[in-house]
């Protein structure tokens, strides 16, 4: 699947979504790449980087259950209040 968004993203700032800043925690406390988290998922490393960062708030029920099998965890860890980095 290829993601449409990122040839904008350049020109653009994201803020990441509550999804996006717990996909990329869980994905490195877990040791994976991007690209990894690219092949579980079928989008590709360039779509779960728009995830991270915000260029993709796509919240719906199926990609979270999608994102959510690839990591590990439930759409519930997606979607919980994002914990601080380093005790902050």
């Amino acid at each position: 699947m290829t993601c449409h968004i990122l040839p904008y993203m350049s020109k653009r700032k994201y803020t990441p979504s509550t999804v996006g800043i717990n996909a990329k925690r869980l994905r490195k406390a877990r040791g994976m790449t991007q690209v990894r988290v690219g092949q579980l998922t079928g989008w590709g490393q360039q779509r779960i980087a728009a995830v991270e960062t915000g260029a993709e708030d796509n919240q719906q029920v199926k990609t979270l259950e999608t994102l959510a099998k690839a990591l590990g965890c439930t759409s519930a860890d997606l979607l919980a209040e994002p914990q601080p980095e380093n005790g902050q």
